[in-house]
């Protein structure tokens, strides 16, 4: 009991004096005081610079192409100049993967796939996805989650005090442990799911003070649920459960968000916008689809890998 009253205490030394004034900062989005746990600009920068080589292992390498590479920079760039956060050197990296998916790492660092940059049909769509990937970067959710985590530890802890202060049982101490531990997940899950929401708002924001079509959040939205809808066909499930409400979910249900996108795009008007369909076409005029050839490929009945010089 004593052994377990210590490790309790020392945790709790370790939260707590992130809890005071120096555990907030400023949403620079909002101007809203947010807490962030104490996580620093400088930090945030420190942990995107050592996930960045961790995260090209494990997603895949650069897309080696310069132009495909410079073009998306360029987007990314005239976007990033739009935010709230000029503390950042923004960088914008293609990664050779035919996943659909694009994310932001701590300190300014974006990703998007080529599988993802094959989804879309022009720019205004292009923007929308690295809009919303700063909007993450800008309204400091990697330091919030940190923050969140933190609170959801006390609570975990909180409870079990006040258990072995009532004298609950092992028995009834662990029913107790285990619920407060779903409803901490449940917690940390609806700010991801607020987070989505706050950067789809700041994506359109950013894409309209850039000069693009404010709806194209909404179509990289919708674009973004058709695949998972066509995924989920195609593994033997019903489409329609993509768009069913799940607590354990980091994102909302996508009908939602693509309604959502819908109504604030038109309440953000911009004068003559922006789409650039063939403009997006003609860049990524070439891009390879589907596997890469460096990792091996399909010709009709072989399997064929050009760097590992095998086939069958």
């Amino acid at each position: 009991m004593r052994l377990r009253h210590a490790l309790v205490a020392a945790v709790m030394a370790g939260v707590l004096p992130a809890l005071g004034p120096g555990g907030c900062s400023v949403n620079p989005a909002t101007g809203e005081r947010v807490f962030t746990g104490g996580v620093t600009g400088a930090q945030e920068k420190a942990v995107g610079r050592q996930a960045h080589a961790q995260i090209l292992d494990e997603l895949g390498p650069r897309y080696e192409n310069e132009e495909v590479q410079t073009y998306v920079n360029s987007v990314g760039q005239l976007l990033a100049r739009t935010t709230e956060r000029r503390d950042l050197e923004y960088t914008f990296t293609v990664v050779d993967s035919d996943m659909v998916n694009a994310f932001a790492a701590p300190g300014g660092h974006i990703y998007i796939t080529r599988g993802l940059l094959a989804l879309f049909s022009d720019e205004a769509e292009l923007a929308g996805v690295l809009g919303h990937e700063l909007g993450h970067v800008t309204a400091l959710h990697y330091a919030r989650s940190q923050g969140q985590a933190i609170l959801a530890q006390i609570g975990v802890l909180a409870a079990d005090i006040l258990a072995q202060q009532a004298g609950a049982g092992g028995a009834v101490r662990n029913a107790l442990g285990d619920l407060t531990g779903t409803a901490a997940f449940a917690y940390l899950r609806s700010h991801s799911r607020e987070n989505e929401y706050e950067s789809d708002d700041l994506g359109i924001r950013y894409i309209a003070r850039a000069g693009y079509d404010t709806r194209g959040v909404a179509r990289m939205l919708a674009k973004l649920r058709a695949h998972a809808r066509l995924q989920a066909r195609l593994a033997g499930r019903s489409p329609d459960e993509i768009d069913r409400f799940d607590y354990t979910a980091t994102h909302p249900a996508p009908a939602k968000r693509v309604r959502r996108a819908l109504e604030n795009a038109a309440r953000t008007s911009v004068r003559d916008p922006m789409v650039a369909r063939d403009i997006y076409l003609r860049k990524i005029d070439g891009l390879f689809y589907g596997g890469s050839p460096e990792q091996g490929f399909i010709r009709g009945r072989e399997f064929i890998h050009p760097t590992l010089r095998f086939r069958f």
